[in-house]
C-alpha cells in the first residue's frame, strides 16, 4: 500500500469507500435471495459509486489492488444489470395495469402477457445472479477493502487533518476535467431527437461527472449538493429515456415472439389479435413518455445545465486549499 498521499486525500478516500461498503454489505444478501427489488438497485448503485471512488483514489490503496477490486466489482455489476432492468420494466407495466379502468379492459390481456413474460425472464435470471454474487463473496473483496480502509484510517484518527489540501484539489481537477469536457462535447447530441445512441453516451458522461462530484462532496461540507442535484436530475432524465429505448426494442421483439408462440400452440395466429391492443398501448405509452422525457431533458439542458454550467462545475476545485 502506498503512503505518499497526503492525509486529506487518504481520509476522503477511506470515508467514501466505507460509505459504499456499508450499503453493499447491507443489501447484497437480499439481492442474492430476491427479497426486495431495491436490494439489487442499491447494490448496483453503490458498486458503481465504489468503482468511481477507486478510479479517483485507487493509488491510495495501491494500483494493482484497486484495479483488481474494480475488476471484480465490474463482474458483479454485469451479473446484476439485466435483473435490475427487468425489475424496472416490471414495475412500469404493473403501474399501467393499476391505472386501467373498465373502458380499457381490451388492453388487459396484452399487458398481462407482457408482464408475465418479463416476470418469467426475471425469475429465470435469479439463479444466475445469485451465482455471480456468491462468486464475488468468495473473493472476500469487501473484507479486504474494509481491512485496508481501517488500517489506513487508524493512524489518522488522532491527527488534526485539514479537509482540503492542494494535493487533493489537484487530484480532483485532474479527474473531473475529462468527464466534464466529455459532457460539453456531447451536449450537441441532444439536439437530434433521433440520436438515441448519442443520448446514451451523454448520459454516461454525465454520470461519471456526478460520481466524481459526490466523492468530493464530503471534503467541502456538502457545499456541492446543489450542483450534484442538478447533474443527477439531468442524468435521471437521460437514463429514463434510455430505458424506454430499450423497452421499445424489447417489446417489438416480444410481439413477434408471442405471435410465433400462438401459431405453435394453436396451429394458427387467430387468437393473437386479442393481445395486440394491450401491447400496442404499452408501446404507445413508452413512445409518448420517451418524447416527454426528451423535451424535459432538452429544456433542462438549456436552463439548468447549459454549457456554461459545465464549464464552471469544477471552479470549487480551483480555489486555494486555505480559502474561506
Amino acid at each position: 500500500m502506498q503512503q505518499n498521499q497526503d492525509s486529506a486525500t487518504q481520509q476522503l478516500a477511506c470515508e467514501n469507500v466505507k460509505k459504499q461498503l456499508k450499503t453493499i454489505t447491507k443489501r447484497l444478501e437480499g439481492a442474492k435471495f430476491a427479497r426486495d427489488v431495491e436490494d439489487v438497485h442499491k447494490v448496483r448503485l453503490a458498486s458503481r459509486r465504489l468503482r468511481a471512488v477507486l478510479r479517483l483514489f485507487g493509488d491510495v490503496y495501491g494500483k494493482e489492488r484497486a484495479d483488481n477490486w474494480q475488476k471484480q466489482l465490474k463482474k458483479l455489476l454485469k451479473g446484476m444489470s439485466e435483473a435490475r432492468d427487468l425489475d424496472v420494466e416490471i414495475i412500469f407495466i404493473e403501474g399501467i395495469l393499476s391505472e386501467l379502468n373498465y373502458d380499457s379492459r381490451r388492453q388487459v390481456p396484452g399487458l398481462r402477457r407482457a408482464l408475465l413474460r418479463k416476470q418469467q425472464a426475471r425469475q429465470k435470471l435469479q439463479p444466475k445472479m445469485a451465482k455471480e454474487i456468491r462468486r464475488f463473496e468468495d473473493k472476500n473483496i469487501l473484507i479486504d477493502m474494509h481491512l485496508d480502509t481501517e488500517r489506513m484510517l487508524f493512524p489518522l484518527r488522532n491527527k488534526e487533518i485539514p479537509r482540503i489540501s492542494e494535493s487533493l484539489l489537484e487530484r480532483l481537477r485532474e479527474r473531473i476535467s475529462p468527464h466534464k469536457n466529455d459532457v460539453i462535447n456531447k451536449l450537441e447530441l441532444l439536439k437530434d431527437i433521433e440520436n438515441n445512441g448519442g443520448h446514451h453516451k451523454l448520459r454516461i458522461a454525465v454520470k461519471k461527472t456526478r460520481y466524481c462530484l459526490e466523492a468530493a462532496d464530503k471534503a467541502f461540507d456538502g457545499s456541492l449538493e446543489q450542483t450534484i442535484t442538478k447533474v443527477k436530475n439531468f442524468q435521471t432524465m437521460l437514463g429514463d429515456m434510455h430505458d424506454r429505448d430499450v423497452w421499445k426494442i424489447g417489446l417489438e421483439n416480444l410481439i413477434e415472439e408471442e405471435k410465433q408462440r400462438t401459431i405453435e400452440y394453436f396451429g394458427s395466429a387467430r387468437p393473437f389479435p386479442k393481445l395486440l391492443p394491450g401491447m400496442q398501448m404499452l408501446k404507445d405509452k413508452i413512445e409518448s413518455q420517451r418524447l416527454q422525457l426528451y423535451q424535459q431533458a432538452s429544456e433542462y439542458a438549456n436552463s439548468e445545465v447549459s454549457e456554461d454550467f459545465w464549464n464552471h462545475i469544477d471552479d470549487v476545485f480551483r480555489r486555494p486549499a486555505n480559502a474561506d
